[in-house]
């Protein structure tokens, strides 16, 4: 260490320098250095020096600008906007024109659950929640569409010797009754001015008829006059090809019956007639599996009106005490058979026989469904205007029928008046009066009156039976 001292001598500064040893143990600050307040920009900082000591010194940090970051107040939601800005983030100053308007997000829906699923002509519903917030909301699902198979047509309807079918192209779509394209197919050609059948009385167990009694099986035009007959079980007869022919069957051993006629089409030559298997007195009541013969059980049915309020309940039991037969039809509302038949079951129903007698009020007719829903059959009801009775959808019901029906459809049903099963016919009928009329005739047999006769009527039609076999199938 030195230190200079200034001397005046007779007007004269002399400069003496001293030099000095420092000693070994002095100390020397060393601060260290910390922030006691950030500057920004409403004050300076400042910092502090702090030395091992206990020495304190400060140094100012000049005052700052404004730190402007950008931020959103309040935040775009779904459903309302959001304001964008520049902050200050000490002060909170807004800086002048940074502000704007942001759009508001909108829902982001997910995948959603599917809560009806959509036809091709009727849409579904689902319902799907917000990613964001949350929200629930249900949206429409479009209908999907018809997709009509366009290369392979679909027989709705075979031709015979006698009509027209028709064929199309449907919707590939399950359970979707739509279709395009309607197409004639002509009937068939008669190659063959004759036509020789073969007829055979056959059990429906396949076993050989009783021989007690020696059948008589008579063969009649549409006019109702006769071709043929003969006393046996088996007849070959040749008849014009060009016409139609039914059979009947009479003189069974008792207890049997056949069915009260069986048409004749050049459609199928070899014809088998079936007798119920057992006579009709030693069948019992079969607890709904049902049988030619059987004895039916008071089933309940639920009639549907045209509207649900005129539904009503009622059983068969009940309607074999009001009328004098049942005839039961079993159907669905797609079955082209079925549906070829209505007009005329329709007008059947309406008519009078040749007696004078109105079948709608002499005969309990049921239609009973055997896949369709109440709504689809109430629609067809209502858009047809069908007369007779159709039963709600009832499964155990049409189960009951099956055994007869075999999975085919349509299948027609006759029940006498003590509710024996007496006769069936799986395929469209084209003349129904035939067999309301052999309810009838059956009717005044057992309660062994007469039918009167002085309303009889000569028209060949209360004698005609077309029949139709039902057929569906895909042409590739």
């Amino acid at each position: 260490m030195f230190v200079f001292v200034g001397l005046s001598v007779a007007g004269l500064t002399v400069l003496a320098v001293s030099f000095f040893i420092k000693p070994e143990n002095t100390h020397e600050h060393s601060y260290v250095w910390s922030t006691v307040q950030d500057a920004n920009c409403q004050h300076d900082g400042i910092m502090e020096g702090k030395c091992s000591c206990g020495d304190k010194i400060t140094k100012i940090l000049p005052q700052t600008d404004h730190n402007f970051v950008v931020v959103d107040e309040p935040a775009a939601t779904c459903e309302h906007e959001g304001k964008r800005m520049e902050k200050c983030s000490f002060c909170n100053l807004v800086k002048t024109g940074s502000e704007q308007t942001i759009p508001q997000t909108g829902h982001k829906w997910n995948e959603g659950h599917i809560e009806l699923q959509p036809d091709c002509t009727n849409p579904g519903r689902k319902t799907c929640t917000c990613e964001y917030c949350h929200t629930q909301q249900q949206f429409t699902i479009d209908a999907l569409g018809h997709d009509v198979d366009e290369v392979n047509w679909v027989i709705d309807k075979d031709p015979t010797f006698f009509e027209n079918g028709s064929k199309s192209h449907h919707c590939k779509r399950q359970g979707c009754q739509f279709k395009k394209d309607i197409t004639p197919i002509d009937k068939l050609e008669l190659t063959n001015p004759e036509v020789t059948y073969n007829i055979k009385l056959t059990k429906t167990n396949g076993e050989n008829l009783p021989t007690s009694t020696t059948p008589t099986i008579v063969v009649k035009d549409a006019a109702g006059q006769e071709k043929g007959r003969t006393d046996g079980f088996n007849y070959s007869i040749t008849l014009p090809s060009n016409q139609m022919f039914y059979v009947t069957v009479s003189n069974l051993q008792a207890g049997y019956t056949a069915q009260e006629s069986y048409t004749l089409t050049p459609d199928v030559t070899d014809v088998k007639i079936k007798i119920p298997a057992a006579p009709i007195e030693f069948v019992t009541e079969t607890h709904g599996r049902y049988a030619i013969g059987s004895v039916i059980v008071d089933d309940p049915i639920k009639v549907l009106g045209r509207n649900s309020g005129e539904d009503y309940e009622t059983s068969l039991g009940k309607l074999l005490k009001q009328y004098k037969g049942l005839f039961i039809n079993t159907y669905f509302n797609t079955c082209p058979a079925c549906n070829a038949e209505m007009p005329y079951f329709k007008n059947a129903y309406n008519a009078t026989s040749r007696y004078g007698e109105k079948y709608s009020d002499e005969i309990a007719v049921v239609m009973i469904n055997v896949q369709d829903h109440d709504d689809a059959i109430r629609n067809k009801k209502n858009s047809e205007n069908i007369p007779m009775m159709m039963a709600a959808r009832d499964v155990w019901l049409s189960a009951h029928f099956r055994n007869i029906s075999g999975d085919y459809y349509p299948t027609s049903i006759w029940i006498d008046c003590e509710g024996v099963i007496v006769g069936s016919y799986t395929g469209a009928i084209y003349n129904f009066t035939n067999y309301f009329d052999i309810l009838l005739d059956r009717y005044y047999t057992i309660k062994g009156k007469t039918r009167p006769s002085d309303k009889v009527q000569t028209t060949a039609s209360a004698t005609k039976i077309y029949v139709v076999e039902p057929k569906k199938r895909r042409i590739v």
